[in-house]
């Protein structure tokens, strides 16, 4: 009996020392941060995260309870992929990941997360700018103006003598 207890023990002591190993690295701290941020589970994000980091989740909390359900549901089918992480130095890194809706991902777009180390922990640090950078970037095209978005061109088509108010 005695023998069957301490192989259980030390079983049950490589099991919890194998998954605090795993989730301490940046991959892992920001696969299970992510997949807690998009859906909605503020507090599990919130464990993750640096100081600045869990103001900015108390904010998107205050606001998500004006969130409608069918989104809510919407946001749980997303799909976190880590692809790869970059450590700098002892207590930066950055980890690069797709989020991906359902099974098939519609040519998912590279993000990046920032992680610092403290106190021997990842934490994240994301703020309001980190989510608006990419969209930041898209320019309009051609076709549209800034305050023309049916793709429409502002001049009348050649040989048009249509009056138009």
């Amino acid at each position: 009996m005695r023998k069957i207890l301490l192989s259980l023990s030390v079983i049950i002591i490589a099991a919890m020392l194998l998954v605090s190993c795993s989730k301490s690295s940046p991959k892992e701290v920001a696969k299970n941060w992510l997949t807690s941020f998009y859906h909605l589970d503020y507090e599990a994000a919130r464990k993750l995260s640096t100081d600045e980091t869990k103001k900015y989740i108390g904010t998107l909390e205050e606001l998500g309870r004006y969130t409608p359900d069918s989104l809510k549901k919407e946001m749980e089918q997303i799909n976190v992929v880590v692809k790869d992480e970059r450590i700098e130095g002892d207590s930066l890194a950055f980890v690069t990941y797709n989020l991906v809706m359902g099974k098939v991902p519609d040519a998912p777009r590279d993000e990046t997360l920032k992680l610092v180390k403290k106190d021997g922990k990842w934490l994240v640090l994301f703020s309001k700018n980190d989510g608006i950078e990419a969209a930041e970037e898209e320019e309009p095209t051609e076709a549209t103006s800034p305050a023309d978005t049916t793709g429409a061109s502002a001049a009348p088509a050649e040989g048009d003598t249509t009056k138009h108010e």
